[in-house]
């Protein structure tokens, strides 16, 4: 298998894993019946987002392994630790940005729905500050998983870095301790 294969099946089980636990709801909303907010559901995302990767498996593949990290003069069953690397970060990426999204969605809609019930200043003084908290870490966790989506050559690039200077240390102190 070639690593764009290996890419491909990746994000179809991720796409495959989203759309099931999506459908595990089904039976409390047949029970509780469908309401307006149906769509934009946690639970419903995690389908459609689900579907979206199943059907961009291919392009999102292509992305995650470049002309360049699949061009090597190994044989195609062999993949390199940069080629794994690169593949490891971006299906982590998307599974931030996976998880992550539908929790900006639900935040939302949580304070737009319960900021209004709130009569005491003080409690929504506390509940603003809890979610401005919660949002900024939301969005920060979700800028995390598109750059790694999308740039993951910069991280394996940075990991690759750090394990040299940690080698070129702990020589250093070999050295050091010997003498």
């Amino acid at each position: 298998m070639t690593p764009r294969v290996i890419a491909i099946i990746a994000v179809r089980i991720l796409a495959l894993y989203l759309i099931l636990s999506g459908l595990a709801i089904f039976p409390a909303f047949t029970k509780t019946g469908f309401s307006g907010f149906f769509l934009l559901d946690p639970q419903c995302l995690f389908i459609i987002l689900g579907v979206i990767l199943w059907l961009l498996a291919k392009p999102i593949a292509n992305r995650i392994v470049s002309d360049e990290t699949s061009s090597t003069k190994q044989p195609k069953s062999q993949f390199s630790k940069q080629q794994i690397e690169v593949i490891i970060f971006t299906v982590v990426g998307l599974l931030i940005l996976v998880y992550g999204i539908p929790q900006l969605v639900s935040m939302i809609i949580y304070r737009k729905s319960v900021a209004p019930l709130v009569a005491d200043p003080l409690i929504k003084i506390k509940e603003v500050a809890s979610f401005k908290s919660a949002l900024a870490y939301q969005i920060i966790e979700i800028v995390i998983g598109a750059y790694l989506l999308i740039f993951p050559h910069h991280f394996v690039k940075a990991l690759e870095n750090l394990r040299g200077k940690i080698v070129n240390l702990s020589k250093k102190a070999k050295s050091t301790s010997i003498k």
